[in-house]
């Protein structure tokens, strides 16, 4: 499967001119056609009988029902066709085409502020990616496309921001989602804990009202629940004191395994997580990117979790 190019606009009206069960206006007017051209062949038909012109009669009744059947296939048959072409030209099946319809048109708008919070956590996609099939309950594709693939600008980003405070049954749900992502592997550092606030303070914030107590109540609420996940003071400090041991010395056997992640012997723990994630957001086997090259992604990023693992020891 190949990328898709068509806007997701593009995209949606398409799929639902292929899949929708009402008939289409050409579909419309077609029947209409058929319709009028029956009945008229029926009154020729009603016609022969008065004048007792039987033989025509007979080959006039047997095209008014050709006509009449044709009525009612000729819908279905255009309908087939154009959903079968419509598969064809975006490279999916039916399944595939509703999930990305249904993402696109109910889950799109949050991706976003769910990419933002992504990229600050620089652990393996393969975990987020988990993470985010159950809480979306979408396909590694589609996630993988609109989630690490895409480019958002602050613009969209605003505009998610806005489209998750309107939606006040969604608000807690994606504010859950963000806590989440932000914990993976290794707890919330303080850059996430900067951003986790700055969504509540946006998202919770009522039209009109300056001094909302409804945010502070919304703060402690999730500050109280997720404060225990936040990277301590003490587990930063060892953080770089095993950083400034990784510098001083990197043993014979793990160079090659740097080598795989394009590093050098110095590189600090942070650069290790970050030259994984750039190489798994490149060669990661469920990106749609890569769809038509599986196995060799497959054995590039076995070598590079293999690397990953041995250097983390």
């Amino acid at each position: 499967m190949g990328k898709i190019q068509m806007s997701d606009e593009e995209f949606c009206y398409e799929y639902i001119a292929a899949f929708d069960a009402n008939p289409t206006d050409n579909i419309e007017r077609s029947f209409v056609f058929l319709v009028n051209a029956a009945a008229k062949l029926s009154l020729f038909f009603i016609l022969s009988i008065v004048l007792n012109i039987y033989d025509k009669a007979i080959l006039l009744g047997l095209l008014d029902l050709v006509l009449i059947i044709s009525c009612f296939l000729y819908p279905h048959i255009h309908k087939y066709v154009r959903k079968r072409n419509f598969l064809k030209k975006v490279g999916l099946n039916e399944k595939q085409a509703k999930r990305r319809y249904e993402f696109i048109k109910y889950k799109k708008q949050y991706m976003p502020v769910v990419q933002r919070m992504c990229r600050l956590n620089l652990h393996p996609i393969l975990k987020q990616l988990d993470m985010l099939k159950s809480s979306f309950r979408s396909t590694s594709g589609v996630l993988s496309e609109f989630v690490f693939e895409r480019e958002y600008t602050d613009e969209d980003y605003e505009n998610s921001i806005d489209q998750i405070k309107y939606n006040i049954e969604e608000r807690d749900t994606i504010m859950e989602i963000l806590f989440q992502i932000a914990i993976l592997e290794d707890g919330i550092h303080d850059d996430e804990w900067e951003l986790l606030m700055s969504i509540i303070k946006n998202i919770y914030t009522r039209i009109q009202l300056s001094n909302d107590d409804f945010v502070n109540m919304k703060i402690d609420a999730f500050t109280n629940k997720y404060s225990k996940f936040r990277r301590s003071f003490a587990d930063d400090a060892n953080d770089k004191k095993r950083e400034e041991s990784q510098r001083r010395l990197v043993p014979p056997h793990l160079k090659p395994y740097y080598a795989i992640l394009g590093l050098d012997d110095n590189a600090s723990d942070k650069d290790i997580k970050q030259a994984y994630h750039n190489l798994a957001l490149q060669y990661h086997p469920d990106l749609l990117k890569n769809a038509d090259r599986i196995k060799e992604c497959e054995a590039k990023m076995a070598k590079i979790n293999e690397a990953y693992e041995k250097i983390r020891g």
